[in-house]
């Protein structure tokens, strides 16, 4: 069977109809075939995704539905041609509008990384307040935000054990700082509670100063 043996003009490589896996004679011929077969099924098969791609209506090409999202991680190689796949990465920030629009279908392009910052979109109470003025006709201040969240239970009086029992749709414990942060939705919350008067005086648990007498 092996060609050292029978020599290449009885061997069976190229005759038989099931490949022997233990097998490494590859000959050069059957090298190049290969090669152009897998570079012949690579254009086909990116043929094939740019027409069913460019078959789709909008609705269904940019829908979530039908999204499905993966990472590419760069893979460094020593040598040219030692990673698994040739990749091209583009900085979408730094590309033209024509050049998008060519490397839209296949290419991969390299968003910036947005790395995470503590307490982003929340609000100090003095935030909160700043949000209400403009919204809420009566009088606001650091008095009242602290009414406002002992009367809606959204976060543990100062000095509980368990500063983090708080409603977390309201209301967020930092740890670090160890003081609390609010959400928008609080902020959304309070401009409609406290623009009513009555439920104001029930947050607050006084009544509201007399309206100036009109000239």
């Amino acid at each position: 069977m092996l060609a050292d043996q029978f020599g290449q003009k009885y061997a069976l490589t190229e005759q038989l109809a099931i490949a022997l896996q233990f097998s490494q004679i590859l000959p050069e011929e059957k090298l190049k075939a290969t090669k152009a077969l897998v570079s012949s099924s690579a254009r086909t098969v990116k043929e094939y995704v740019e027409r069913f791609r460019g078959g789709l209506p909008g609705s269904v090409l940019n829908s979530m539905k039908y999204s499905f999202s993966v990472f590419l991680v760069p893979k460094v190689a020593n040598r040219v041609g030692g990673a698994d796949v040739a990749v091209q990465f583009v900085k979408i920030d730094e590309a033209s509008a024509e050049e998008l629009e060519r490397l839209e279908k296949l290419n991969v392009l390299i968003r910036e990384k947005h790395i995470p910052i503590a307490n982003l979109g929340h609000f100090k109470p003095s935030e909160v307040l700043e949000r209400l003025r403009g919204r809420v006709a009566h009088p606001l201040n650091m008095a009242v935000h602290t009414s406002a969240w002992r009367y809606y239970k959204v976060r543990p009086p100062f000095g509980d054990p368990h500063p983090e029992r708080t409603m977390p749709e309201y209301c967020l414990y930092d740890q670090t700082h160890e003081d609390y942060v609010y959400t928008p939705a609080w902020v959304e919350k309070l401009a409609r509670e406290l623009a009513d008067a009555g439920q104001y005086q029930k947050v607050v648990g006084r009544a509201l100063p007399p309206a100036p007498a009109a000239a």
